[in-house]
């Protein structure tokens, strides 16, 4: 599997997820975007791992948007994506489990029974903001996988973070907008 990091001046954080990488995706093919960090500890982290992964940085910061770069280096992903499906996480996240060829077979078979799906969400389910939030759950027990439905709202929500369908969005020439509310509506 691929797996595209997405950071930005978060030393600590990045060591942690790219260490999480190593020890539960060791043979993952990773990409690191780094929005012109300039965190030591980033700049460190980077250059210990440029042996391993692929080191892509922005030469010049992108500031025009709240979350910098995240969007633009998404739609570079994309673009330089070797696989249909491809991870993508940001430098505060980390993996907890191995992915092995059991997970990869259930993401596959996710997106075999949902053809108009293009992302999976890899979160946890939180019960008590599920509560809160008065969503009903749905759960395709061939699949495996749960759906949020939350009340008011479509069935439709984008994330930033997830198993990516490369190749669906290559094939509709997706770009993500910079605003979620515009992903959101056109995912």
């Amino acid at each position: 599997m691929e797996v595209f990091v997405f950071s930005y001046n978060r030393g600590d954080y990045l060591r942690n997820c790219l260490e999480s990488i190593v020890r539960h995706a060791p043979n993952a093919n990773v990409t690191v975007y780094d929005d012109f960090s300039i965190d030591p500890e980033v700049l460190r982290v980077l250059q210990e791992y440029e042996d391993e992964y692929t080191i892509i940085r922005n030469e010049i910061p992108d500031r025009s948007h709240y979350v910098g770069g995240l969007y633009s280096n998404m739609n570079r992903a994309l673009q330089d994506a070797r696989s249909d499906i491809a991870l993508f996480i940001q430098d505060d996240m980390q993996l907890v489990r191995d992915v092995d060829e059991k997970e990869i077979e259930y993401v596959r078979k996710f997106f075999d029974a949902y053809p108009n799906s293009v992302e999976l969400h890899t979160g946890f389910l939180k019960g008590r903001q599920r509560s809160k939030k008065k969503e009903n759950i749905e759960v395709d027990l061939d699949v495996p996988v749960y759906f949020r439905r939350p009340e008011g709202k479509g069935s439709i929500n984008f994330s930033a973070v997830g198993v990516i369908h490369v190749g669906r969005l290559n094939r509709d020439n997706y770009f993500f907008s910079g605003y979620e509310a515009d992903n959101d509506a056109r995912i």
